[in-house]
């Protein structure tokens, strides 16, 4: 039994049944099912132990829009029932889980809504559309992930090879991203956050009263580009005025080829630990080297070599006070 519903209903492709003598459900209704997902792997999943989902399957890097079957699948006030996720959560469950799945002629789109568990926060709104004829690794997809009320600690237990940095606080966010099959092209994140204890390297922990702004990435070939609008952190109930930067990197596979930055106005001290959460490793130990500290206004900051075989290089020009850096290139 993959699931267990308080309703259903299936519409069939009357069109499909005269054209080619098969008979398809265009589209598929479930009322409060209750679905059980054990977790196998990092990346591999069953379906009420009877599907496997995801994991190494190769075929999956040739599968094509135009396999998946067309129609709708809706899916109301489900419950949904995640096991052996890791040592920490060993079962979370997905309350008041509604899901909209369509494919047409070259698109697919998805809505999805839950209730969080309650160690991870509120609750969860997903929507997004693919789009193309060829394999699900080269669509070009949309997507919009906006969260309420969520915990810093929960998330850190459920995902703790990303975010060990996070030890608390809770935030909401809206996250807009496009690209094509799992290469990102852009993001914007919009979040504001509370009670925010967050740590770089092995120093002490920093504690924010509040952190909120508009962050955007753009990702093309080897160059990442960051930038910050209305970056706002109050901490130890100092607030300092709103940070807007920009920034540039490059790096290969010998690691971190160049680092250029821009800001208007930046206490080190107080958004260095959110560095911590850059995703690309290189730029994290980098800045966590360098350990700057103090107010810098009007900041031009870069940080290049030409190959990887030559030592990093640094320059800066800015306005600054109490600015201080650890020996570099050692």
């Amino acid at each position: 039994v993959l699931a267990r519903a308080g309703g259903a209903r299936v519409a069939a492709d009357i069109w499909q049944l005269i054209s080619s003598g098969k008979l398809l459900a265009g589209r598929i209704e479930l009322d409060s099912p209750n679905f059980v997902i054990a977790r196998l792997g990092p990346t591999s999943f069953a379906l009420a132990s009877e599907i496997k989902l995801g994991g190494d399957d190769s075929s999956l890097e040739t599968l094509t829009l135009d396999d998946l079957p067309a129609g709708k699948l809706a899916i109301r006030n489900a419950v949904v029932t995640m096991i052996n996720w890791n040592s920490a959560l060993p079962e979370l469950d997905l309350r008041d889980v509604n899901l909209d799945v369509r494919r047409g002629d070259e698109v697919l789109s998805l809505f999805f809504n839950a209730h969080l568990p309650a160690v991870l926060g509120g609750t969860l709104n997903i929507s997004g559309i693919a789009r193309g004829r060829s394999d699900l690794q080269m669509l070009n997809w949309n997507a919009l992930v906006r969260a309420s009320d969520i915990s810093f600690r929960g998330w850190r237990l459920l995902l703790p090879e990303y975010l060990s940095r996070l030890d608390a606080g809770r935030g909401t966010f809206e996250l807009a991203a496009r690209g094509t099959g799992a290469m990102l092209a852009q993001a914007d994140l919009d979040f504001g956050a509370q009670g925010v204890v967050t740590q770089l390297g092995d120093g002490p922990s920093a504690k924010f009263e509040q952190i909120s702004g508009a962050l955007s990435v753009i990702h093309a070939g080897d160059r990442w580009n960051l930038s910050g609008r209305r970056v706002r952190a109050v901490r130890s109930g100092r607030r300092d005025p709103d940070s807007q930067f920009d920034a540039s990197w490059r790096s290969g596979d010998a690691g971190l080829l160049d680092l250029r930055a821009r800001a208007s106005y930046l206490r080190a001290d107080t958004l260095l630990p959110l560095a911590g959460l850059l995703p690309d490793k290189d730029v994290r130990n980098r800045l966590r080297e360098l350990a700057p500290t103090g107010e810098w206004t009007d900041t031009v900051f870069a940080l290049a070599r030409g190959t990887a075989a030559e030592p990093l290089r640094l320059q800066v020009q800015a306005k600054f006070r109490d600015v201080g850096f650890a020996p570099v290139g050692r």
